[in-house]
């Protein structure tokens, strides 16, 4: 495949994966889906820095088909929910924030990779293997600790809503997940 078939097929995919966001904010504050616009270049009302905007009284949002192929897929979600929660906040406030926050927090999904075999006790996916592991002591569970921290910290979110995404990924419960975010956070 060429490059640019590559860039169109890539583009497209980002594209489906921007208007899905912006359908499931919409979803999500209950009001009606605003449109998309995609320019080759950027809106004649862009300062060109941005990587999208939105004409909240239009219920328009815009988005650089340059910049979106320079996203990944978590941006381009984040870029879409961000728009669609100025509809609900104008200005980048705390009220805002905490508006993006929740809508990132609750429509979030993990991405799917593959089916996932347990063959004795050992997970396959995608043909590369992930063992259990058991901590043997309690500084094997104070580094493990810290290490979550570690990664976990590297994102805008807060980490109680990055752990409380990563355990619904694994399907446990909400009393359990909230163990163990408790113990992380001590």
């Amino acid at each position: 495949m060429r490059n640019l078939e590559f860039e169109a097929n890539l583009l497209g995919i980002k594209k489906a994966k921007f208007l899905n966001a912006v359908k499931e904010a919409s979803e999500y504050f209950h009001i009606s889906q605003p449109k998309v616009k995609f320019w080759k270049e950027v809106c004649p009302t862009s300062s060109g820095k941005e990587q999208a905007h939105i004409h909240v009284d239009k219920k328009l949002i815009c988005v650089s088909e340059f910049r979106l192929l320079q996203m990944n897929y978590e941006d381009v979600e984040r870029t879409a929910k961000h728009e669609v929660t100025h509809l609900k906040e104008v200005l980048h406030n705390r009220n805002f924030h905490n508006l993006h926050a929740n809508v990132m927090e609750t429509t979030w999904k993990p991405l799917h990779y593959g089916s996932l075999h347990k063959e004795n006790n050992t997970s396959k996916e995608m043909g590369l293997e992930e063992k259990e592991i058991k901590l043997e002591t309690d500084s094997d569970s104070e580094l493990m600790h810290e290490f979550l921290k570690s990664i976990f910290n590297d994102s805008e979110f807060p980490l109680e809503i990055q752990v409380k995404r990563f355990l619904k990924s694994k399907g446990l419960s909400e009393e359990r997940s909230n163990k163990i975010i408790y113990l992380i956070e001590s």
